[in-house]
């Protein structure tokens, strides 16, 4: 695990790369996921509909991934 990953983890965010396990160390577990699956790979976003005690509802409503990495997130 890089040290941005470990940093982003202790402060509640969301990072470039992150797995899908260390989003939910950093922000909890999702309230839905949805996977696509193509021949290139998977498409994943993490939902999140309620604040849990380390969440930033504000800041991470959905969590996108590719292949199992963070690549963007979205209120």
């Amino acid at each position: 695990m890089s040290h941005e990953i470990e940093a982003a983890i202790l402060a509640g965010e969301v990072c470039m790369n992150m797995t899908e396990m260390d989003v939910e160390a950093s922000i909890g577990r999702p309230d839905h996921v949805n996977r696509d699956t193509f021949k290139f790979g998977t498409r994943t976003h993490f939902c999140y509909d309620s604040i849990g005690s380390n969440f930033n509802f504000n800041q991470y409503r959905y969590v996108y991934f590719e292949n199992g990495k963070v690549t963007s997130w979205s209120q």
